[in-house]
């Protein structure tokens, strides 16, 4: 069995190159700071660009000090631009996951790609995923939470959900651009509390907008263990039962959707991670590090770890959520 991780991120070279040409669209800057190049996104956020996010000997150096045999790489969220006119977004991502196939083909066996969509546009996005998937062998993209502040439900991305649902391609969905930021600017909170309520306002808008009872063979996995989601199901199926605006789209209650759904395994509180095993089943979680950020922010700097000593699973289980389920989900197996 394969140890696969599925939320590793990686920044193709040839938009690291784009940022520094002139008339650079993106809103991004590199800059020296103290020794080390940083990147500042239009967002005004500043991380710094470590070797592990654009070198895949570095990637690889830490995959293999980790265990992970295969990593599923994807573009961070900080450098996705749904703020772009559709023409610009459409070059943008093509430049992307050119530059993200042919990093992956110098060593397919140790990784994977993930293709970034325009899904400011849903049939735009839908060209782009087919593109990815049938000319450049990506198997998984991935998308934010919100789009410019626009819940997935919204009916400009159910071209982007129906083309997933055929091609049979995995969608990570990260939050990005999260709900409240006025609110939590300060304390880290827009990533350790803002991220998680972000993507339960995802999960709750795929749910009770219909989109997942309208695509029921979607392949879809949220990051940071499902975020809030999981811990407020209780509460969204006492919703649907008492309140008529809840029952309109959706066809069971909201916690029957935690087993048709996936999660990656960041969730770093063993009690939490072990109640969404509980509640959704083994079958829907799958291993994740958020690598390269643990290295200065939220990503897991143990993964396997974090599987290994949950308590009270099968060894089957394990495997499962160590790399079955991933390779299953990227016809791997």
């Amino acid at each position: 069995m394969k140890v696969i991780d599925i939320h590793s991120h990686f920044i193709p070279e040839c938009y690291i190159a784009s940022i520094a040409r002139a008339g650079n669209v993106y809103g991004e800057t590199i800059t020296v700071e103290n020794g080390r190049k940083v990147i500042t996104v239009r967002s005004g956020m500043k991380y710094i660009l470590v070797d592990e996010l654009y070198r895949l000997e570095s990637i690889i150096k830490e995959m293999d000090d980790a265990g992970i045999d295969l990593a599923v790489l994807s573009p961070p969220p900080t450098i996705f631009h749904y703020n772009l006119p559709a023409d610009e977004a459409k070059g943008h991502a093509e430049m992307l996951n050119n530059g993200m196939a042919e990093a992956v083909a110098t060593n397919t066996a140790r990784f994977l790609g993930m293709a970034y969509v325009p899904l400011q546009n849903g049939e735009l996005a839908a060209a782009e995923l087919e593109r990815c998937v049938k000319e450049l062998g990506i198997k998984a993209v991935h998308i934010c939470t919100n789009v410019e502040g626009k819940n997935l439900d919204d009916e400009e991305f159910l071209p982007f959900f129906a083309r997933a649902e055929a091609l049979q391609a995995l969608i990570l969905v990260h939050p990005w651009n999260v709900a409240g930021m006025d609110r939590m600017r300060r304390y880290h909170l827009s990533n350790a509390i803002g991220n998680p309520m972000d993507t339960a306002i995802a999960v709750g808008s795929l749910i009770f907008g219909g989109v997942l009872d309208r695509y029921p063979d979607l392949r879809i996995c949220f990051s940071h263990a499902g975020g809030a989601a999981p811990f407020i199901a209780g509460r969204m199926d006492r919703a649907y039962r008492i309140r008529p605006e809840c029952r309109g789209l959706t066809r069971q209650a909201p916690s029957e959707y935690l087993k048709m759904i996936y999660f990656d395994t960041i969730a770093h509180w063993q009690p939490a991670l072990k109640y969404l095993v509980d509640v959704a089943g083994c079958e829907q979680v799958l291993l994740g590090s958020d690598f390269p950020f643990q290295l200065f922010d939220m990503g897991d700097p143990d993964p396997l770890a974090t599987v290994k000593q949950l308590p009270d699973l099968t060894e089957e289980c394990r495997e499962k959520i160590l790399g079955r389920n991933a390779a299953r989900l990227l016809g791997l197996a």
